[in-house]
């Protein structure tokens, strides 16, 4: 575990620490949030670095839900953003232990603290909690009216991308052979022996797959064109190679992806 934390600290991309892709919703980052601020938070993860990592999870989420955050961030791609040349560099600053700590009792509630206490074991101030909470209440705002918690009371998909303890049994659609992951739902809604039910399904299963593809690539093209765009009016080298930097990191996999179906499938783009 201690050697999983010094692993974890080296990661920069906040997509990357929270281990999402740029095109996860705020389902997935919540999602994503939870899993890992319980498994490195301070009172479970006694390994060093675990504090640092505690933190580190904080910032790449308060980033990344934020929308205006997100965007700017997205622009150059790295945790170190490069402004227009008249600026300097700059990167945001949630070293605060109280600003990460706050964040996980928003999403758990303090009860989930081990005696409501603080890092040396004293109770904290319920004015300065209080406080705290008040400066927290746009977050929380958000977090209510948020997809994820409107999503409690929507119908689930009978499918998924990634192997869950709800959708463990995977599958491969037939005429693009994506990897997908089903339930015990599936059973009961979807008749595998009615071959033109079946075909429907996972002609949607395609068509979502292919939407997240299409939307990876649109991120992908406008982001090297926000780069292009700065760098070509970037008056000093130092910043003409930062940018270059951040366009060479740039991932065009989603790209060949849907060429690649174009390729090997007629009137691709009219089907999906």
């Amino acid at each position: 575990m201690a050697e999983e934390v010094k692993e974890f600290l080296k990661k920069k991309d906040y997509y990357d620490i929270l281990g999402v892709t740029r095109s996860a919703n705020d389902a997935d980052l919540k999602k994503a949030y939870r899993q890992l601020a319980i498994k490195f938070h301070p009172d479970k993860n006694k390994n060093p670095g675990a504090q640092d990592a505690f933190k580190k999870i904080a910032q790449a989420y308060s980033c990344l839900s934020d929308a205006e955050k997100r965007r700017r961030y997205d622009q150059v791609g790295t945790e170190e953003q490069v402004q227009q040349p008249q600026y300097r560099q700059y990167q945001y600053q949630y070293a605060d232990d109280d600003f990460a700590q706050n964040l996980f009792d928003a999403f758990f509630g303090p009860q989930m603290r081990r005696g409501h206490a603080n890092g040396n074991g004293h109770a904290r101030n319920p004015q300065q909690l209080n406080l705290n909470l008040l400066q927290l209440l746009p977050v929380l705002i958000i977090i209510l009216f948020s997809s994820n918690f409107l999503s409690l009371f929507e119908k689930q998909p009978l499918f998924s991308f990634h192997k869950t303890l709800a959708y463990n049994m995977k599958r491969t659609s037939k005429t693009l052979q994506v990897m997908y992951f089903v339930g015990e739902k599936f059973k009961s809604e979807i008749d595998e022996g009615n071959i033109y039910e079946l075909e429907k399904f996972e002609m949607q299963v395609e068509q979502t797959y292919v939407n997240q593809l299409k939307n990876e690539c649109n991120n992908v093209v406008n982001r090297r064109d926000q780069l292009q765009f700065y760098q070509s009016r970037s008056l000093y080298q130092s910043d003409r190679n930062n940018y270059q930097r951040a366009l060479d990191r740039l991932d065009y996999a989603p790209c060949h992806q849907i060429q690649t179906y174009r390729d090997k499938i007629k009137n691709f783009d009219k089907l999906y």
